[in-house]
């Protein structure tokens, strides 16, 4: 069995979807050596991220950057992909996204793509024109030629059958998980307030943001929120997690920066993430539309406090542990924070549904399944 894996977002992103995928797919060939064939397929120019995962043939497109930002992925996603494709000739194709595009189900190439939230519809107002257009033309596109969709939470699963009255057998959850190395570095009570040490008075509270920047994130009402703490005493910092690039430089003013009530912590290791997880008084999660909750299950596994917003994905992830607040009203944002700062860390929670063995577990199950779909599909008669 040949079965091609769209490896574009390892090559293209460090986090986010890759993230998910990489521990998968190592898992993945591991079990599967000997019994089918795999075949990463992934664009390569200058700057994009090395793929080292093994057990695999690796297979390479140029990316095309002849052409303006903008149409690249439009370019590869129809153009290149589909004919590397016809070349390759799979009996499966894998995409842990759902942006390129898949051939006609007249094919005979069973075809697996991933839908990890739709945001695109639920929060249209925190993206370009342009791009929300092209993904969700793609995302009915393929729709309509996947033989199997796989998504991360119950909750995304319930909006496609909603909203493209998907049939329920056609949908598999494979959630997000914690990493052994986050779990098992557990810093030593000198550590963390080595950490906190870091950043001042002992009277200061310290607020983690872990999630990115992308504009469903709702950075600029959570900064309301944090003035309007700011402006009412309260001495608070906010950590965030990467780099001070220029996308979040309109989002504080140098003031902000200069005086440490804004500090980026820059891209950490897991053990790292983990030390700034239990060094922190709140974690904080203000996003519009999420498809899981990956600081959820971080800040539980910690017993970190959670502020997030009221999103029914993280009520299905964090359940009572959080505290939820309207995404939409940075006082309802303001007022959840110090409410958690007040009340103090939480009993540290673990929940089955995201350990890695059971999530690995779960994801081999659902591939095997696909794998013999496939086989069928192949076999059956013209």
């Amino acid at each position: 069995m040949r079965i091609l894996v769209d490896a574009k977002n390892l090559a293209l992103y460090k986090g986010g979807i890759s993230h998910w995928l990489g521990h998968q797919l190592e898992h993945w060939f591991a079990v599967a050596k000997g019994q089918a064939e795999f075949i990463l397929l992934y664009p390569k120019a200058n700057g994009l991220n090395p793929i080292h995962l093994l057990d695999a043939e690796h297979q390479t497109i140029s990316w095309p950057e002849f052409l303006p930002r903008k149409l690249r992925h439009i370019w590869y996603d129809n153009i290149s992909f589909p004919r590397a494709i016809r070349g390759i000739k799979p009996q499966l194709i894998f995409s842990p996204y759902h942006d390129v595009c898949l051939p006609k189900q007249d094919s005979r190439i069973y075809s697996v793509i991933t839908v990890h939230d739709l945001c695109f519809l639920d929060a249209p107002q925190a993206y370009p024109w342009f791009i929300r257009t092209y993904y969700l033309w793609m995302l009915r596109l393929n729709l309509g030629r996947a033989s199997h969709v796989i998504t991360i939470s119950e909750s995304t699963r319930a909006r496609l059958i909603e909203q493209y009255r998907l049939p329920e057998g056609m949908i598999s959850i494979i959630p997000n998980s914690i990493e052994t190395d986050f779990l098992e570095k557990v810093p030593s009570a000198a550590q963390q307030q080595a950490w906190r040490n870091q950043f001042g008075r002992s009277t200061e509270k310290i607020v983690l943001y872990s999630s990115g920047i992308d504009h469903r994130k709702n950075i600029p009402r959570l900064m309301v929120a944090f003035r309007k703490l700011w402006a009412q005493g309260h001495q608070t910092i906010l950590c965030i997690t990467g780099n001070l690039d220029p996308r979040w430089h309109n989002l504080f003013s140098q003031e902000e920066i200069d005086n440490g009530q804004v500090r980026f912590l820059g891209f950490l290791s897991l053990a790292d993430l983990r030390l700034a997880y239990q060094g922190v008084d709140l974690v904080v999660y203000p996003s519009l539309c999420e498809g899981f909750g990956r600081a959820c299950i971080e800040s539980m596994v910690c017993g970190t406090p959670l502020a997030c917003s009221d999103l029914p994905v993280f009520h299905e992830v964090a359940g009572d542990y959080a505290v939820y607040f309207d995404p939409y009203d940075s006082e309802s944002i303001a007022q959840s924070m110090v409410f958690c700062l007040a009340r103090g860390r939480k009993e540290p929670r673990q929940d089955s549904r995201y350990e890695l063995d059971y999530v690995q577990s779960k994801f081999i199950q659902t591939m095997d399944q696909l794998l013999a779909n496939a086989k069928a599909l192949v076999d059956a008669p013209n």
